[in-house]
């Protein structure tokens, strides 16, 4: 990316430094297809079931010290569920990546849970102007028994969709689900399609990974997460051997076990919830069964240096509208001519980067600094 160019003579400088209701738990008997097993779906609500743990605020110290444990967690807005733990786990995945390069996902501020981000997460408005509360969730039936809703023929009497939840098929009738309920092979369509609603302009892939086949491993978690990609888990959070529930993965640690951290969308919302990286099996809490990554493509924007200083031999300064995500190098010349550009740092941003420093050489000839992307 070459969209800015910064002159710097050093004799010049003066050096300086720089709401919900709660409801029951829906039970684990979603419609079934005579000898087949469930298709995979969440099936809670607003609340855990019974025999979840709670969540510890604080994780118990280890007996012995553990000089090589790892932990580590990404800054992802806690939500808490609003009419399916799906599009409210998807949200927060996406307004982890509001914040970092790609804003307008949502409507205002995205670090917080507002009615705008509630909204995007499942709108609702009234009878007369209908939304997905009203073309989907109702008539309630969180009790297991699906009732039809809009979802259902004829087709056109529903509302253009305009929420994840739309997007994701939550709540609707048609594909069997009851109220909250969303289908494990819809959050990647949702997650792409929402954003193309959205932003237009980005380009967005959701994978879909599976544990019992070995495309979701340790190795991917810790990978995506270094990496600064939160992603979304189906789970069986009582153990009872059928997945249930969505989480948005924000972290893993190596002690007490090699575990993820996740945003469960259950109060206290910004808690942690640590979890055994397992697969789903009986007797397993939080045990997994699908995953999904979510990967935005570099974003190119024009750089602007700002905050301008040498210190000490050090060039420091402010770069925003950057191409977020993707490798940048700085460069540096002594004079405008083909060739004569010379790496000076490389860096991957996913904010501006703030005083930035870089090594300059004690003589009098300017520099020209530009960026460049790969």
């Amino acid at each position: 990316m070459r969209g800015a160019l910064l002159t710097v003579v050093l004799l010049a400088m003066t050096p300086r430094l720089l709401a919900q209701t709660p409801m029951t738990p829906a039970p684990s008997n979603a419609p079934t297809v005579a000898g087949l097993a469930p298709e995979p779906r969440s099936r809670t609500g607003p609340l855990p079931p019974p025999g979840v743990a709670p969540k510890s605020p604080a994780a118990p110290l280890p007996r012995e010290p553990a000089p090589l444990a790892t932990t580590i967690l990404l800054d992802v807005p806690a939500f808490a569920y609003h009419h399916g733990c799906g599009p409210t786990s998807l949200a927060m995945a996406l307004a982890y990546y509001d914040t970092r390069g790609y804003p307008d996902l949502f409507d205002g501020d995205a670090t917080n849970q507002t009615e705008d981000v509630s909204q995007a997460i499942a709108s609702s408005r009234n009878v007369h102007k209908p939304a997905h509360y009203q073309d989907y969730c109702l008539p309630l039936d969180y009790d297991g028994r699906v009732l039809p809703d809009k979802s259902e023929p004829p087709a056109g009497d529903e509302h253009p969709p305009d929420s994840i939840a739309d997007f994701a098929r939550t709540s609707w009738s048609a594909a069997g689900n009851c109220y909250g309920w969303t289908l494990a092979r819809d959050i990647a369509d949702a997650c792409t399609s929402y954003v193309r609603w959205r932003q237009p302009a980005y380009t967005v892939t959701c994978a879909h990974l599976h544990m019992a086949d070995g495309t979701l491993t340790w190795g991917v978690l810790t990978r995506e997460i270094d990496a600064g990609r939160p992603m979304v888990f189906l789970t069986d959070s009582d153990a009872d051997g059928e997945d249930d529930h969505f989480v948005t993965v924000v972290g893993y640690r190596t002690t007490p076990a090699s575990q993820y951290g996740c945003l469960d969308t259950w109060p206290p919302i910004d808690v942690i919830r640590w979890c055994d990286m397992a697969a789903m099996r009986k007797d397993q809490p939080w045990g997994v069964s699908h995953a999904w990554t979510i990967h935005f493509a570099p974003r190119q924007t024009p750089a602007t240096f700002s905050n301008v200083a040498l210190d000490t031999n050090l060039l420091v300064f402010t770069v925003t509208g950057l191409c977020f995500g993707a490798t940048q190098h700085l460069e540096v010349a002594t004079h405008l001519a083909l060739g004569a550009w010379s790496n000076a740092c490389t860096f991957t941003p996913r904010t501006a980067l703030t005083n930035l420093t870089v090594p300059t050489p004690p003589d009098t000839r300017p520099r020209f600094y530009r960026l460049r992307g790969n």
